[in-house]
């Protein structure tokens, strides 16, 4: 039997209100008509296997060092207690590993306090190729600590990264946002969207991981990000790393 094209418009777009509706129910928590949600980057099936995730080896463990004391981060607490300790990564492969891995493992660990939230003024914020104008400044690729400064200051003053840098060309590519210019290339990841400071306000989980385009840099920096009023461009709670 022939279904009328209006009949199946209208199935159509239930079925993807659903659909949107169960990824953004993903990991639904306590406290407010919003859902905490979370990228499928973490790995996490969800909130209740939270310990297990977080207590799960890593895929290749990561030698460190400290005053020529060897140690080895085998999961991410012992990543994030070498750390804490002092140790850093042996090599260039074992500092980007270090970092990558850290991200995650931060995440995983804000997730273990996140409320849902009462309010969001976030909700309609997607990693796009219009995204680079609602950043903040401070997510930028900073090769010196004056350099990151800088565009830390700039955030503040609510500058975006598209201001900070205009000539950056940006590209979405799945889930992820994709930076680059003429020294630097930059992937954006959402890992997360939460109520992660208890003031009842939504914010993002956003890591970035950077290379140059030339040279063996490569790091990954999360940053726990909100908005409090409608539009505007994203301002930095805190950098987790």
């Amino acid at each position: 039997m022939l279904v009328p094209f209006r009949q199946t418009c209208i199935l159509l777009a239930c079925c993807a209100a659903l659909c949107a509706a169960c990824v953004r129910a993903q990991g639904a928590g306590e406290g407010g008509g919003l859902s905490i949600w979370w990228s499928g980057a973490l790995d996490l099936p969800d909130s209740s296997a939270l310990d297990a995730r977080y207590a799960r080896p890593l895929q290749d463990p990561i030698d460190e060092m400290r005053q020529d004391v060897p140690a080895r981060a085998v999961d991410c607490a012992s990543l994030l207690a070498l750390r804490g300790a002092g140790y850093e990564p042996r090599g260039n492969w074992a500092f980007a590993a270090e970092r990558a891995e850290g991200a995650r493992c931060l995440a995983l660990s804000a997730l273990r306090g996140a409320r849902a939230a009462r309010l969001s003024q976030v909700a309609d914020f997607r990693l796009d190729g219009h995204a680079a104008a609602l950043l903040p400044a401070a997510l930028a690729v900073s090769f010196s600590r004056d350099q990151a400064a800088a565009a830390l200051r700039a955030a503040q003053g609510g500058v975006s990264w598209q201001d900070w840098q205009p000539a950056l060309s940006a590209r979405a590519e799945g889930d992820r946002l994709v930076i680059t210019d003429d020294v630097s290339r930059a992937v954006v990841r959402l890992y997360a969207r939460a109520d992660f400071d208890g003031d009842g306000i939504e914010d993002l989980l956003v890591a970035v991981d950077e290379a140059a385009t030339s040279g063996s840099y490569e790091n990954t920096r999360l940053w726990l990000l909100t908005r409090r009023d409608p539009g505007g461009v994203l301002s930095v709670l805190r950098q987790l790393q």
